[in-house]
């Protein structure tokens, strides 16, 4: 979507025929992350595209932050508009064009469009600020300083009793039946632990068959661990939907470990399944949450593909 986006800029300068003289401006915020962006255009031609990332304290209103994002920018710029176009009614917009007025002797209108060339301008910005602070998430969850608000937010979307500290994942790989393997990988405070990650060969099951691949594997590796007394997780991530889910469920209760939450993230259309329940569970597409899912789900398949590939280059030297 952002690729997208970057597109329109490019390709589109011309997004008016009319010669407006107008900023675009949102500030979207989530937790104590914020983006704010400016569109700027001019005479009808989109000229400019800047982001920035807001810094503001947990008691202040979405209101209050966007007047102190214009007050800043417009204190350390050259460039001004005929009129600003927000997202909201701003309730100290007449202290902000005196502010305006005092810089450059002149006076510019703020207006919230509810229709039109200027609206259609701002839904853009909109989901343009939105796409950009769900990156910044992103980013932050990678540098574990977003970890302990995702994880919390997992441990309540899944109704977990222990936060998910400890995440254990597995993918099976073959290419038509052959060389059928499997892989594990495990996140620590949702961060990968390459030192835990494990590798499988597929032992008990012919052709192709994914559900009787995770069974067994998801068998193996927690017999294992019950014999060698080491750690559990807190939660199992299957990559798959509820027919991998429910063969590792399957798996976990014959070892008498059903009290671990399992859930399945099927490729499809990106859901949670949990053992529960038929329906996927109801999370957002652009949750942080899923994102965290999804970066497991994604390096567990990575880690399974190259396995696989490793297995059969071993296999054709041998047969050559």
């Amino acid at each position: 979507q952002l690729i997208a986006i970057d597109k329109f800029y490019s390709k589109q300068k011309q997004v008016s025929y009319k010669f407006y003289n107008i900023d675009v401006i949102n500030v979207s915020i989530e937790n104590l992350y914020g983006i704010g962006v400016i569109l700027r255009i001019r005479n009808g031609l989109l000229t400019g595209k800047e982001k920035f990332d807001i810094k503001f304290n947990i008691k202040d209103q979405l209101n209050s932050i966007l007047t102190s994002f214009l007050t800043q920018y417009y204190s350390s710029t050259f460039d001004f508009p005929q009129e600003i176009v927000v997202s909201e009614i701003i309730q100290d917009k007449k202290e902000i064009q005196q502010f305006i007025y005092e810089i450059i002797n002149k006076n510019i209108s703020i207006k919230t469009p509810e229709r039109g060339f200027k609206k259609n301008m701002l839904d853009l910005c909109i989901k343009n600020s939105k796409l950009y602070l769900k990156e910044l998430i992103v980013s932050k969850i990678n540098r574990n300083e977003y970890l302990p608000t995702t994880l919390k937010e997992l441990q309540d979307v899944l109704s977990l009793q222990v936060l998910p500290k400890r995440i254990e994942a597995f993918d099976n790989s073959n290419l038509n039946g052959s060389n059928p393997v499997a892989a594990m990988v495990c996140f620590k405070n949702g961060k990968p632990f390459k030192k835990e990650y494990r590798k499988f060969h597929i032992k008990t099951v012919k052709g192709i068959d994914d559900y009787e691949s995770m069974r067994e594997v998801v068998y193996r590796r927690y017999k294992r661990q019950i014999k060698d007394k080491t750690i559990l997780p807190d939660l199992i991530l299957i990559d798959g939907g509820k027919g991998q889910l429910s063969a590792a469920k399957d798996a976990l209760e014959k070892l008498d470990l059903g009290f671990i939450p399992v859930i399945g993230l099927a490729k499809r259309l990106e859901e949670v399944f949990i053992p529960e329940s038929s329906e996927p569970q109801n999370i957002s597409k652009t949750s942080p949450v899923l994102y965290l899912l999804r970066s497991i789900r994604d390096e567990v398949h990575r880690f399974a593909i190259s396995f696989h590939k490793e297995t059969r280059k071993k296999d054709f030297i041998l047969t050559v």
